[in-house]
């Protein structure tokens, strides 16, 4: 994956995660595990991104001169 790919992913996965939450703030109104919830869906976030960033940091260090 070029880094310009790995970039575009990475904004393409926050996005959907920010809206991911948006709504289940939404829904979860005032429920007795709404917390818990997001907290969820932050840690399920995190393991697409550093996925990314280890591809990432893969691609510089065969690509650097």
């Amino acid at each position: 994956m070029t880094s310009k790919t790995i970039s575009r992913l990475q904004i393409g996965i926050a996005l959907l995660f920010a809206g991911i939450i948006l709504l289940a703030a939404n829904i979860m109104k005032g429920a007795e595990y709404s917390n818990t919830i997001m907290f969820i869906i932050i840690a399920l976030w995190y393991v697409p991104f550093s996925y990314l960033q280890k591809k990432s940091k893969m691609n510089k260090k065969t690509n650097s001169c």
